[in-house]
């Protein structure tokens, strides 16, 4: 038995006790002049009520015991499949995040191939310059000799 049936079962057997002396009390005030017989077949009676009203307590009790235990398994199993998904997600993020530090790395390198090209680039765009006046200054002076 369960926990919840067994605090069900007591329950039900303490009512059971208290409504048997309830019973005894209220059959001694009624009539003190009743047969052993009709006492005892009141008595049955109200015991078999009891009785079976606590069977009734404990079948929904076990009943609903047996549903809750159902719940919590088809939770457990969810539980575990998030668990398991969450893992594969994690291990995702961290394929990932690795993957955005080589990302990082090699844009990086190509920022400072771009910065080192536009350099030379800068560098020859002045050096052609240069050469232009120079070609323009020396066919002035070709053309004044």
């Amino acid at each position: 038995m369960e926990t919840r049936e067994k605090v069900l079962a007591a329950l039900a057997a303490v009512g059971l006790i208290i409504g048997v002396v309830a019973l005894f009390i209220a059959l001694g005030a009624k009539n003190d002049t009743q047969s052993d017989s009709e006492v005892a077949a009141q008595i049955k009676q109200q015991l078999e009520t009891q009785v079976t009203g606590a069977k009734a307590e404990i079948e929904k009790g076990a009943k609903a015991t047996s549903e809750a235990g159902s719940k919590a398994d088809k939770a457990d199993k969810k539980a575990a499949k998030g668990v398991k998904k969450a893992g594969k997600a994690q291990k995702q993020a961290n394929t990932n995040a690795s993957s955005i530090t080589t990302l990082t790395n090699e844009v990086d390198k190509l920022k400072k191939e771009v910065s080192d090209l536009t350099s030379e680039v800068q560098s020859n765009t002045t050096e052609i310059q240069n050469l232009k006046t120079d070609v323009a200054t020396l066919r002035k002076t070709k053309k004044n000799k």
